[in-house]
Formats: structure tokens, C-alpha cells, sequence
């Protein structure tokens, strides 16, 4: 309900203005500007939001939620009794032993650079490995004891090497260094297994370097014994709290050198990167919108022109310098508010369709739609940055009203 004085005037100018009148003109294109500024901040802002839900997601195929790793040093013991401490956590769904250490590798004639991770039967339960298997399958890690381990090899790494997942007979052959610096005795400056490729996974961060075998092999290879670990992975209950566990299970482990980090402090020059990306995509489009309210200004000077005689009656009447600047800024606020309004309603309505329609689909071999994410944070983010821009620009554009009081 309209209440001041100041209010009902901004109304009336607003919505009795004529359309064919050069301040009408002026005005809807101030609507039609804002409405565009309010409708791609919060399209771009939708979808970068997607983005990165989607990046989450495949950063979780191959990154447990939270993963207990050590201070100082490579390795650290993990008992029985430590890793029921974390399991009596309700928050823990599953929890998994890994051991990892660079080493040297040989298929064939081919040589690199590994990196040998040792998962435990647990593993499948804490990351969706079989998610990214695009060839071969996955490991029978319970039952390699008395056969040549098997292993699963990132995309890249198996094309280096020439791995072919079919051949049953040809073994890789992984080395890693035992410290002995006798170098006469050439056998024992290194310690190896062999091990069978069975299935490739694919992964952008994983793919060139990382084989993955049964942790009995790693320690056989490595001398470790069977608590000896380089980190523990959980996974966590749906809808838990990460951060909240990792803080409590911080708590436990206090004073044992080790530390607890979430899936964004594992990933965290990638979350740093996403960060920096949607902070930057806000500043353009908050510009832009700025640049389109310089409508709302020149449609409230014109305005104020158009009144100049009515503003001096309003003067004659009593109303105060600050009551009239008043009309004038909540009419620029209400032609923000309209435009505002108007976007956004037509982003929203498109971003829900998008989302549960899947209307625009990404082209290509994925055929997979579009990622976008509807979240009222999102929407007060605009609604937040328009009314501060609109205001500025409502303030700014009554700075020169004063000059109609001059004698």
C-alpha cells in the first residue's frame, strides 16, 4: 500500500507517463535494459553454478570425500582400532585404506614414470571407480594372493605403454628403488612386481601417471607392513555435512600428526580457479548492468525536466528539497524494480525449464543437457546487485535538481 507522499507521486509519474512521449521512450528502454542485464546475470550465473556441480561430480568419481593423510612423512599406521574410531563416526559411510609411491614401470620394451596406488577391497564403496572403467574391469582385489596381481591403468598411461587389457600373458613390470646404494650389487638397488592390466579408467587428473593394483601387492612391493598406509578415504552419508565431519574427525585425531581434508581442500587450486571464474563472470555482468541503468539516469533527468514546473509546485505546497529528490530517486527505483522483476522472472522460468526439461543438450559424442542449477542464492545475488547499481543510479541522477530552486 502506497503510504508517503513522495511514494504516491514516484507511482503516478511511473505509471501515467506517456508512451509516445520522448521520457516514455526513454523509460521502457530503461525496463527493457534492465530486464536484459537482470535476465543474463542470472542465466550465466545458472549455469556456472551447473558447471560446477558437474565439475564436483567428476572430481568425486576418483577424490573421496575426506581423506585422512599424514603431517610430515609418507606413510603412517592406521590399526584397527584407529580406523574404528572413524567408522563409530555416524556421518562415515564406508572408509578405505590406499598406499601410494612413485616407481618405475615397463610393458614390453616401453618405460615411464608410475604412480602406484594400493586400494583395499573397502575402495569400490568410498569411489565410484567402475564409473570410469572405459575398458577391461575392475580389480578382484580379495583374491590375488597367490596370482599375479591384477591392476587398472589410466587411459593415457596404457596408450604410452602400448597396454593391451586382452593379453593375459605379458605382465607390467613395476619398480621402485630399495636405498641400497651398493652398486655392485645391481639387483639390489631395486625391488619389483609384476602385475596384469586388466581394465582402463579414465580421468583427466589420473590418466597419465596413476595405476591402480591391490594394496597387498603396493606393500609387498614397498616392505610395508599392514597398518603402514599414505591415507585413509571416506565416504560420507548423503546430504552430511563435510565440513562439519571433517572437523570432527579432526577432533579425534588430535595430536596424532595426521590432518583431515574435503574434496574442495584436495582440489584446491580447482576450486580456487572455479572461484576466481564466477567472481569475475559477476564483475562483467554487474558492469554491464551498471552501463544499462545509465538509461534509468537519463530517464529520470528527463523526467525531472518534463516536471520542472510541477516540481516547483510541490516546493510552493511545502514539500521539502529532500522530499522531492525522494520522488524522483523511488521512481528510478521503481523503473529498476520493473525491469528487474520482468528478467528475472523470464530467467527463472527458462532455468527451471532447462533444468527439468533438458531443452539445450551439449552436441557431440556426450549427448547430455546442458548443465544449469536453479538456486535462490542466485536470485538474491541479482536482485542484491540490480537494487545497489539502481539506487547509485537513482542517487546520481537528482544531483543537478537543486537548480530549479535558483532565483
Amino acid at each position: 500500500m502506497i503510504t508517503t507522499i513522495p511514494t504516491f507521486i514516484a507511482h503516478r509519474y511511473l505509471t501515467s507517463v506517456g508512451k509516445k512521449s520522448a521520457v516514455g521512450i526513454i523509460t521502457v528502454i530503461s525496463i527493457f535494459g534492465v530486464a536484459v542485464g537482470a535476465f543474463a546475470m542470472f542465466v550465466v550465473l545458472s549455469v556456472f553454478s551447473g558447471l560446477r556441480d558437474v565439475n564436483e561430480q567428476f572430481m568425486g568419481t576418483m577424490d573421496p570425500a575426506l581423506k585422512i593423510t599424514p603431517l610430515q612423512g609418507k606413510v603412517f599406521t592406521a590399526s584397527h582400532t584407529f580406523l574404528d574410531s572413524i567408522k563409530n563416526n555416524s556421518d562415515v559411510s564406508a572408509v578405505s585404506c590406499v598406499l601410494q609411491e612413485k616407481a618405475f614401470a615397463q610393458y614390453r620394451t616401453a618405460e615411464t614414470i608410475v604412480r602406484i596406488k594400493g586400494v583395499d577391497e573397502n575402495y569400490s564403496s568410498v569411489v565410484p571407480l567402475d564409473s570410469t572403467l572405459v575398458a577391461g574391469h575392475g580389480i578382484e582385489l580379495w583374491t590375488d594372493e597367490d596370482y599375479t596381481g591384477q591392476a587398472l591403468m589410466g587411459m593415457h598411461l596404457a596408450y604410452t605403454l602400448g597396454v593391451n587389457v586382452m593379453d593375459m600373458f605379458t605382465p607390467l613390470h613395476v619398480y621402485v628403488p630399495t636405498g641400497n646404494t651398493d652398486v655392485s650389487a645391481v639387483s639390489t638397488l631395486f625391488k619389483s612386481v609384476d602385475i596384469r592390466p586388466v581394465g582402463v579408467f579414465s580421468h583427466k587428473d589420473y590418466d597419465a601417471t596413476y595405476v591402480i593394483a591391490p594394496i597387498s601387492v603396493v606393500r609387498r612391493l614397498l616392505g610395508r607392513t599392514e597398518d603402514e598406509v599414505s591415507s585413509v578415504e571416506i565416504s560420507l552419508k548423503k546430504g552430511v555435512d563435510a565440513d562439519k565431519t571433517a572437523l570432527a574427525l579432526q577432533d579425534v585425531l588430535k595430536g596424532k600428526g595426521l590432518q583431515t581434508k574435503t574434496l574442495a581442500q584436495q582440489q584446491e587450486m580447482m576450486y580456487r580457479i572455479m572461484n576466481t571464474e564466477n567472481v569475475v563472470l559477476y564483475f562483467i555482468f554487474a558492469l554491464i548492468i551498471a552501463i544499462a541503468l545509465f538509461n534509468v539516469v537519463g530517464a529520470v533527468v528527463m523526467l525531472i525536466i518534463d516536471k520542472k514546473d510541477n516540481i516547483r509546485t510541490m516546493w510552493a505546497l511545502g514539500l521539502s528539497i529532500s522530499d522531492i529528490r525522494s520522488v524522483f530517486i523511488r521512481e528510478g527505483m521503481m523503473t529498476v524494480a520493473v525491469g528487474a522483476v520482468i528478467g528475472l522472472a523470464l530467467a527463472v522460468v527458462l532455468v527451471w525449464m532447462q533444468a527439468e526439461y533438458s531443452i539445450v543438450m551439449i552436441e557431440g559424442n556426450m549427448n547430455i543437457p546442458y548443465p544449469i542449477k536453479l538456486t535462490f542464492f542466485n536470485v538474491l545475488t541479482v536482485i542484491f546487485t540490480i537494487f545497489i547499481l539502481g539506487y547509485v543510479a537513482s542517487v546520481l541522477s537528482v544531483t543537478g535538481i537543486k537548480s530549479f530552486f535558483k532565483e
